[in-house]
């Protein structure tokens, strides 16, 4: 199987103006000669889809500005079939996670991978676990439109999270701000809140420098050299980010945690957007134990806080196998994906 077993198609108008929804269909038609079963994972066949675009305006990229998920195994419901010559097709409002905002020349060009595809046999599982996950790039194709001067434009879903965020405090604060929860709840979060940042500062000051060091090779690959504007190596990005993640986490400016589940799926455990003071807890983040764990609660803390602080804006592999596997072939790939800042320091 391979890219061409799908064929994808996006479509949208000419024009648009501001403030009305930016309206752009997604279609996945399969060229196959079996039937498939599809993770639909930051797909638009979902019903929140995520970051499966690549946006620029006038040639300039335009940032991804949805939420940002930590999910654990998937379920059935995520799944959907598609027969020989069969297809979906979903309208998706993209103005909602891609700031389309600045009247311009606009260019979307479909940029996802299926998380999990295969053929379905007789005794074919119903879903996958995470280590079982048998991805699949899909090919680009692109579609352009103009959007023109109107109403005020639509927020982003980002733009909506950091707007209610509390006034930034010019003092440290001593604990995080907490929203909702039990006692045992906002004990246990404050409680891996602190082991979170203690860890993470451990990951930095550990790969400060440039001694071999082989947890950071099981994690991150090769320290091969950076592309400009980046530090000098990988390593020193790596380092970099669990410094911002553990000064973020040590009080200022102070962070929010919001107990209760909001927007969430059975599967998520956690939810942010960039650049933003804020995490979303689900039931599986509450349920789970504080640490260690590749799935505890500290280890989820800072996989969010990896987006949120350090404005990373992906999510290329999930699950501890999948992360070992992406950091032995992509190197490059594995210092922006943050189930592996959170597998590094759960074995520290």
């Amino acid at each position: 199987m391979d890219a061409s077993t799908f064929e994808c198609t996006l479509r949208a108008r000419s024009n648009y103006r501001q403030g009305e929804p930016i309206t752009v269909t997604f279609e996945i038609r399969n060229a196959g000669q079996e039937t498939y079963r599809l993770l639909t994972w930051d797909l638009p066949l979902e019903d929140e889809p995520l970051n499966f675009l690549t946006v620029t305006r006038d040639g300039n990229d335009i940032a991804y500005d949805g939420k940002l998920l930590r999910r654990g195994s998937p379920l059935a419901k995520e799944y959907i079939n598609l027969a020989p010559g069969a297809s979906k097709s979903v309208e998706v409002d993209i103005s909602r996670i891609y700031p389309v905002q600045a009247p311009g020349e606009y260019t979307v060009t479909l940029n996802a991978t299926v998380h999990d595809v295969y053929a379905i046999a007789e005794d074919a599982a119903p879903t996958h676990a995470l280590d079982e996950f048998e991805p699949l790039p899909l090919a680009e194709t692109s579609v352009s439109f103009t959007l023109s001067r109107g109403d005020p434009p639509r927020m982003t879903i980002g733009q909506a999270i950091r707007l209610e965020e509390p006034p930034l405090s010019a003092e440290r604060a001593a604990t995080p701000f907490l929203e909702g929860g039990t006692p045992t709840q906002r004990n246990d979060t404050i409680s891996a809140h602190n082991r979170a940042a203690s860890l993470a500062r451990r990951a930095g000051d550990r790969l400060r420098g440039n001694n071999p060091d082989s947890l950071y090779y099981r994690w991150f690959g090769a320290n091969g050299q950076a592309v400009p504007p980046y530090p000098p190596t990988l390593r020193d990005l790596v380092d970099g980010n669990y410094y911002t993640i553990a000064n973020r986490l040590d009080g200022f400016p102070p962070v929010v945690y919001n107990l209760q589940m909001i927007d969430c799926t059975p599967n998520v455990h956690a939810w942010t957007v960039v650049n933003s003071g804020k995490v979303f807890l689900c039931k599986p983040f509450l349920d789970a134990p504080v640490y260690p764990g590749f799935f505890c609660k500290s280890m989820t803390l800072v996989h969010e806080w990896v987006h949120a602080a350090c404005g990373i804006a992906g999510d290329p592999a999930s699950g501890e196998s999948a992360c070992l596997n992406l950091a032995r072939t992509n190197p490059r790939k594995a210092i922006f994906n943050p189930d592996n800042y959170a597998g590094f320091v759960n074995e520290l």
